[in-house]
Protein backbone atom coordinates (compact mmCIF):
# COMPACT_ATOMS: atom_id res chain seq x y z
CA UNK A 1 0.00 0.00 0.00
CA UNK A 2 1.54 3.70 -0.70
CA UNK A 3 2.02 5.58 2.60
CA UNK A 4 0.23 8.60 0.64
CA UNK A 5 -2.49 7.23 -1.64
CA UNK A 6 -5.07 9.83 -3.13
CA UNK A 7 -3.16 12.85 -1.46
CA UNK A 8 -1.18 15.67 -3.43
CA UNK A 9 2.06 14.14 -1.72
CA UNK A 10 1.79 10.64 -3.95
CA UNK A 11 1.36 13.05 -7.26
CA UNK A 12 4.47 15.05 -6.06
CA UNK A 13 6.48 11.41 -5.18
CA UNK A 14 5.68 10.30 -8.66
CA UNK A 15 7.00 13.38 -10.14
CA UNK A 16 10.23 13.22 -8.46
CA UNK A 17 10.66 9.22 -9.27
CA UNK A 18 12.72 10.71 -13.24
CA UNK A 19 15.47 12.80 -10.77
CA UNK A 20 15.68 10.47 -8.06
CA UNK A 21 16.68 7.65 -10.63
CA UNK A 22 18.62 9.59 -12.63
CA UNK A 23 20.70 11.11 -9.28
CA UNK A 24 21.30 7.30 -8.32
CA UNK A 25 22.81 6.29 -12.05
CA UNK A 26 24.84 9.55 -11.89
CA UNK A 27 26.41 8.66 -8.31
CA UNK A 28 27.13 5.22 -9.49
CA UNK A 29 29.28 7.10 -12.03
CA UNK A 30 30.52 9.45 -10.12
CA UNK A 31 32.50 7.25 -7.99
CA UNK A 32 34.35 5.81 -11.20
CA UNK A 33 36.85 8.69 -11.69
CA UNK A 34 39.82 8.96 -13.64
CA UNK A 35 42.60 11.17 -11.82
CA UNK A 36 42.73 12.23 -8.76
CA UNK A 37 43.45 15.75 -9.71
CA UNK A 38 40.83 19.13 -8.73
CA UNK A 39 40.80 19.76 -12.39
CA UNK A 40 40.95 15.78 -13.65
CA UNK A 41 37.85 15.59 -11.33
CA UNK A 42 35.80 18.65 -13.02
CA UNK A 43 37.04 17.38 -16.41
CA UNK A 44 35.15 13.76 -15.49
CA UNK A 45 32.05 15.31 -13.72
CA UNK A 46 31.52 18.01 -16.80
CA UNK A 47 31.91 14.96 -19.30
CA UNK A 48 29.68 12.78 -17.75
CA UNK A 49 27.09 15.48 -17.31
CA UNK A 50 27.27 15.98 -21.13
CA UNK A 51 26.93 12.28 -22.20
CA UNK A 52 23.64 12.05 -19.68
CA UNK A 53 22.41 15.02 -21.19
CA UNK A 54 22.70 14.03 -24.30
CA UNK A 55 21.49 10.44 -23.96
CA UNK A 56 18.73 11.86 -22.08
CA UNK A 57 17.96 14.58 -25.39
CA UNK A 58 18.28 10.97 -27.39
CA UNK A 59 16.30 8.46 -25.48
CA UNK A 60 13.34 11.34 -25.17
CA UNK A 61 12.94 11.86 -28.95
CA UNK A 62 13.54 7.93 -29.26
CA UNK A 63 10.73 7.57 -27.04
CA UNK A 64 8.58 10.18 -29.10
CA UNK A 65 9.33 8.18 -32.11
CA UNK A 66 8.48 4.58 -30.28
CA UNK A 67 5.25 6.19 -29.57
CA UNK A 68 4.31 7.28 -32.35
CA UNK A 69 4.98 4.14 -34.14
CA UNK A 70 2.88 1.85 -31.84
CA UNK A 71 -0.13 4.07 -31.49
CA UNK A 72 -3.37 2.57 -32.71
CA UNK A 73 -2.24 -0.83 -32.32
CA UNK A 74 -3.99 -1.67 -29.08
CA UNK A 75 -1.31 -2.66 -27.47
CA UNK A 76 -1.62 -3.09 -23.41
CA UNK A 77 2.01 -0.84 -23.02
CA UNK A 78 3.34 2.24 -24.77
CA UNK A 79 6.81 1.40 -26.33
CA UNK A 80 9.84 2.96 -24.63
CA UNK A 81 13.59 2.29 -24.68
CA UNK A 82 15.62 0.64 -22.83
CA UNK A 83 17.76 2.91 -21.32
CA UNK A 84 20.50 0.61 -20.01
CA UNK A 85 20.87 -0.14 -23.89
CA UNK A 86 20.68 3.08 -24.77
CA UNK A 87 24.09 3.92 -22.63
CA UNK A 88 25.74 0.48 -23.67
CA UNK A 89 25.49 1.31 -27.94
Amino acid sequence: MKPFANCPFDELYNKRWGIETKYRELKLELENFFGRLVDTVKQDFFTLMTVANMLASLVREANWKARKKGEGKGNKYEYEVNVNHAIGV
